[in-house]
Parts: structure tokens; C-alpha cells; sequence
């Protein structure tokens, strides 16, 4: 119903309600129903979080606020705090930073499209996909960079680091090594039967792409792909 009343002065009921199948006297029924009492309690509940979120200085989370309204004598369920907190767009604060893994240039020169975005394969090896993710931990972020075969989703490589891919760390190491580490012997394994394939990696960004990846497991450099 949210759909069809954020759409109907652009559309009309009527031309949305045939799209989706339902029948017009269904969405003005639901329109002169009464509310619910789930619904009736859903307001309340609202009000009262809004309050203890502000009284706290908008820092408190699901946790903090369930637990505040449990002292007040309010029952009322975690997970309902957490999905009316979602509906007021109300959060706690989040301690410690977030993290980037990809500044995309504009400047930088990206090689084509080579898999035109069909991410399909008719056999192993003919079709590589690259990533570089993170996990937030207590010490701070741990990097992953992993190649799967989009054909048997079976993860070629991977490697896990503290370090981000780029640049050197303190030591003076290669962060690069990141994404190529456990990628070589891992693309050995693959190499025999192997067909001409290729490689999609992501975007150009503040980690190098993994060609040395793909040429050391097999893979021609001209076959690798970004998007």
C-alpha cells in the first residue's frame, strides 16, 4: 500500500494496481480499515523511543534503548525496538572509523569490459571474478581478497590481512601481496584442463587490480576484465 500511495499522483491507482495484479477496492479497503492494535501499539512505542533516544543524546543503539525501556517498566521486544528504530531512521553512535577499500579514480585508464557484465560460464576456468572486502574487528579492519570461478563457485584464492592492498606498511612490505599471496598456488592447482578464460576484477581504486594474479594462475592479462 506504501508502493501505490508514494506512486499515485504520478500513475493513478487504477495503472499501478493492474501492474500488480490487485484489485483497486483492496487498496481502498485497506485505506478505510482501522488500525490495528499492533499498529496503534507501534505508535506509541515510537513516541517513547524517540524520547529515551534523545534524552541520551542520540547515542544509544537497539541494545541501550531495549534495555532503558525495560527499566521503565515498558515491555516491548528487542527486535521491535531495532525495526521502529529503523522506521524513525534513529541509530546509536558507532564507535571507531569506517573504512574505504576502493577510491575509484577518474582520471585512472580501466581497461575494457571485456565479459560485457554477463557474469555466466559454460565451463570451468572460463571466467574468473576478483574482490576485496573487509571485516571490522576490535583491533581494527581485516582485509579479504578472494578469486571465485563463476562457473563451479568454487574460490580459487584467497588471502586475509591486516594491511591494506597499496602503497607499503610499516615494515616496508608490499601490501599488493595482499590480493596475489595465496592466489598463485591456489590458480596452480587450476591450471591443467584449463581453457582460454577470463578474469573480472573491480574497479580501478586505492588498491592495484590483480593482473600478477591472473598471469601467474594462467590466465592470459588481456583476458582480465573490470566493471
Amino acid at each position: 500500500m506504501s508502493f501505490i500511495n508514494e506512486h499515485r499522483e504520478r500513475f493513478g491507482v487504477e495503472p499501478i494496481c493492474d501492474t500488480l495484479q490487485v484489485a483497486p477496492s483492496t487498496y481502498y479497503a485497506a485505506l478505510s480499515r482501522p488500525a490495528s492494535a499492533r499498529q496503534l501499539r507501534d505508535r506509541e512505542l515510537k513516541v517513547v523511543i524517540a524520547r529515551v533516544h534523545q534524552e541520551n543524546f542520540d547515542v544509544y543503539g537497539t541494545e541501550k534503548v531495549w534495555k532503558q525501556l525495560r527499566r521503565e517498566d515498558i515491555e516491548v521486544g528487542r527486535d521491535r525496538v531495532g525495526r521502529l528504530m529503523a522506521e524513525l531512521e534513529l541509530e546509536g553512535a558507532v564507535r571507531g572509523k569506517t573504512w574505504r577499500t576502493t577510491i575509484p579514480s577518474a582520471l585512472a585508464a580501466r581497461p575494457a569490459d571485456l565479459v560485457d557484465r554477463d557474469f555466466s560460464a559454460t565451463a570451468p576456468n572460463r571466467l574468473w571474478v576478483a574482490d576485496l572486502t573487509y571485516v571490522s574487528t576490535w583491533p581494527g579492519a581485516v582485509y579479504t581478497a578472494f578469486v571465485t570461478d563463476v562457473f563451479s563457485r568454487y574460490v580459487v584464492g584467497w588471502k586475509v590481512s591486516t594491511s591494506a592492498p597499496g602503497g607499503r606498511d610499516r615494515g616496508g612490505h608490499d601490501r599488493n601481496r595482499v590480493a596475489r599471496a595465496r592466489l598463485d598456488r591456489r590458480g596452480r592447482r587450476r591450471r591443467r584442463g584449463r581453457g582460454r578464460g577470463q578474469a573480472h576484477a573491480p574497479p580501478c581504486g586505492c588498491h592495484s587490480p590483480p593482473p600478477p594474479i591472473i598471469a601467474r594462475a594462467g590466465l592470459p592479462r588481456e583476458n582480465l576484465a573490470y566493471g
